[in-house]
């Protein structure tokens, strides 16, 4: 079995340019990715991207003359005697070039276009200069590149981290001219990959309550594009997919891709009839154009590319490296247990209500209480109230300090549920500035839900939303923020005239709120999980998954999103099964109470249910688990992630300190057939060498329960949390 899951992260990030081959060599122990300048017309030739290859390999790469003969820009010699090229091929081809700008005999999916003034289309890009900056903890390559006729500069940046395999990559552009240029895409990067193999593609896809659900096809001929279009990442596929071979979970090559960002957004993948293939991703098309004035400088989201020798394991792991220790480095430990009054209470929120579900939620081991949807003025329902960022009086008489004082007095911070890109019909915001809505006055202009949306492109906006939750941080001293958003954007007519979309302004906002205020937590929501991506968690500790809290369909959507997004991102509910609460979520079909937190766990545990429903021995039941969980979510935070094979139908996740010492197994069952009720489990990630004592089992090797495995009793249960640790 292969073992990549000790020691410490990827290091030895390198960044260096072979001056006898005009190449450059990025990569770590884990990775190689290689490029070189074409001597003959300063285009960026792309080499390799794989397993670490050395100096001397990238040299024998450049001088390849058959190559070299692929990236020609001149067409005449592409008519000789044998040559590769047959006519009406794109010249050169993508899949060997770093960057494809749209124009000339360039056919192929483009990374930049751009149109001039006077309606001249396309870039001829050539190499001007290059930067290498040394940083304490990672490595950046900037290639300045040119179009001298259109008067357009364009910077293509790479960075390498010590603690990541993960290859960061994003492209600025520059109008230098003196006229304005519209630019019609401007792609994050393009990834090309080995020619001539049978790929197959792993993606996300879904809907509202059905989210990372996972589709795995073969790459075909042609162009093949996923994306978003509502404004957000979307629900119907997070931006990541991975290309492969065959792979498995421990075995074969896998390059995978992700975008971060919370916009909407496009991949493209593009196989030719000669077994070129090439991925190009960034903010769709219809997010990104825009007019760009003289002086004017556009920079794209990071575009991010792991490559794993050893299956999805290897690259599920490399994911949640980089996002624990790059994006993520300030995530929030330990992982809260919080209580979230939704389903129990939902708009009929009062004082006397709220406290008696604090007390029990404080009972079972809760040590945040947060208020959803319907503490501020005006929000007696979904018509009216958002836009009115202040307390209800109704509700607290001595004002939201004063309930938070009292959640301190039951062991619990308070957390508070906002909207603020947001405002109803009915609020002073919309009345006094309605050109601040995102759409056209006349035409769409519509609400969607009953609200607008405030368009955060605009400074003045941003201004006025960091100003409200400021204010609402400031006077309820509230230690936690779920920011939800709940409609899509509606697409624009015309072409933008701001640099900065919507989902660049959203990044703005939080940055300045979390500096305003570093102890708060935030959590990111959208309509389920509309904004579970690698950008938003560059701006807040966690995000939802979905709508969706049936603890089986739950189960498989962390089976998805596990691919990209570490399990301490994610955060979760046990909610009742809706005909003991009239008012839980519809989709809830789970009875087994052990087995709805035992899905939640995979994350920061929450409950969203009406406790004053729950029994004493619920209660007790649920303070068990709750206690269960308070001594492993360490594990969860920051131990080393592994999907499980499971013998039937189901799913299984373990959490492997990082030293070895110590693991949780959580299992989750579907439903048993065929009168088979006692699966077997292999687990993976365990020392070997080790012994490890598991339940009331005799102490075995780590090997042993690696390759055997072991037997679960089914007959009383379909879900099962397991604790391993070494024996001493």
């Amino acid at each position: 079995m292969v073992d990549f899951g000790s020691g410490s992260p990827a290091v030895f990030a390198r960044i260096v340019y072979i001056d006898s081959a005009n190449a450059y060599l990025l990569g770590t122990r884990d990775f190689s990715y290689a490029f070189a300048i074409d001597p003959a017309g300063g285009h960026l030739k792309h080499l390799y991207w794989g397993a670490a290859i050395s100096p001397d390999d990238v040299i024998t790469l450049a001088a390849d003359p058959a190559d070299w003969a692929m990236n020609t820009p001149d067409t005449i010699d592409m008519r000789k005697p044998g040559a590769l090229w047959r006519g009406f091929e794109s010249v050169p081809r993508a899949f060997t070039e770093e960057i494809i700008a749209q124009g000339g005999f360039r056919f192929d999916e483009p990374t930049i276009a751009v149109e001039t003034a006077d309606g001249r289309a396309g870039l001829i890009l050539r190499f001007v200069k290059h930067v290498i900056h040394d940083h304490a903890d990672h490595r950046q390559l900037t290639v300045a590149l040119r179009d001298e006729f259109a008067g357009i500069g364009v910077e293509l940046h790479y960075v390498v981290h010590d603690a990541s395999s993960v290859l960061t990559r994003w492209i600025e552009i520059t109008n230098d001219g003196g006229r304005p240029v519209h630019v019609t895409r401007a792609a994050s990067a393009s990834w090309a990959l080995p020619a001539s193999r049978p790929y197959s593609v792993r993606n996300f896809f879904g809907h509202v309550q059905g989210e990372f659900q996972i589709e795995d096809v073969p790459l075909v001929h042609g162009l093949r594009r996923l994306g978003s279009r509502t404004g957000t990442s979307g629900h119907r596929g997070t931006p990541w997919i991975a290309v492969h071979e065959g792979a498995t979970e421990q075995a074969g090559e896998v390059w995978s891709f992700s975008l971060a960002y919370s916009g909407s957004w496009q991949i493209s993948t593009q196989l030719s009839d000669d077994g070129g293939a090439h991925v190009v991703m960034g903010v769709s098309d219809e997010e990104m154009r825009c007019i760009l004035a003289p002086g004017a400088r556009l920079s794209t989201p990071r575009s991010l590319g792991a490559y794993s020798d050893i299956g999805f394991d290897k690259t599920t792991d490399i994911w949640h490296t980089h996002v624990r220790e790059i994006i993520t480095p300030r995530a929030h430990r330990p992982l809260p247990v919080m209580y979230n009054s939704w389903f129990a209470l939902q708009f009929a929120l009062d004082r006397v209500s709220l406290i008696e579900q604090a007390g029990r939620a404080a009972k079972i081991g809760a040590e945040l209480f947060v208020i959803d949807d319907g503490w501020f003025i005006g929000r007696k329902d979904d018509l009216h109230g958002l836009g009115r960022w202040r307390p209800d009086p109704d509700i607290f008489p001595e004002g939201m300090d004063g309930f938070r004082r009292t959640l301190g007095d039951l062991g619990m911070q308070l957390g508070l549920w906002v909207e603020p890109e947001m405002c109803t019909p009915d609020s002073d915001v919309f009345r006094e500035h309605p050109e601040w809505i995102h759409g056209s006055p006349g035409r769409f202009w519509q609400t969607h839900r009953h609200q607008f949306v405030l368009n955060l492109g605009l400074a003045e906006v941003r201004d006025w939303v960091v100003e409200q939750i400021s204010r609402v941080v400031d006077e309820s001293g509230c230690a936690y923020i779920v920011w939800d958003m709940n409609r899509p954007l509606p697409l624009g007519e015309a072409v933008r005239t701001t640099e900065t979309t919507h989902a660049d302004g959203l990044t703005q906002v939080l940055n300045v709120l979390r500096s305003k205020h570093p102890t708060v937590v935030w959590q990111a929501c959208s309509g389920g999980g509309g904004r579970a991506d690698l950008g938003i968690l560059s701006s807040m500790e966690f995000t939802w998954v979905s709508d969706n809290t049936d603890a089986h369909d739950r189960a498989n959507m962390i089976a998805g999103a596990s691919h990209v997004l570490p399990m301490a991102t994610l955060a979760h509910w046990v909610t009742d099964p809706q005909e003991l609460n009239p008012v839980s979520d519809r989709l809830q079909q789970t009875a087994s109470l052990a087995t709805r937190f035992h899905a939640s766990m995979n994350g920061v545990l929450g409950i969203s249910a009406d406790l004053r429903q729950w029994s004493d021995d619920q209660m007790a039941e649920a303070a068990s688990l709750v206690t269960q969980y308070k001594g492993f979510r360490h594990l969860i935070a920051d131990g080393r992630f592994h999907r499980l094979s499971l013998s039937c139908p189901g799913v299984a996740f373990a959490y492997v300190a990082p030293d070895r010492s110590e693991a949780v197994v959580i299992v989750i069952a579907n439903p048993f057939g065929y009168g088979e009720s006692n699966p077997r489990l292999r687990l993976r990630g365990l020392d070997p060498e080790e012994r490890y004592v598991l339940g009331d089992l005799p102490a075995q090797s780590g090997r042993l329960l690696m390759q055997r495995g072991f037997v679960l009793d089914g007959t009383q249960t379909a879900s099962w949390l397991l604790t391993l640790a070494r024996s001493r």
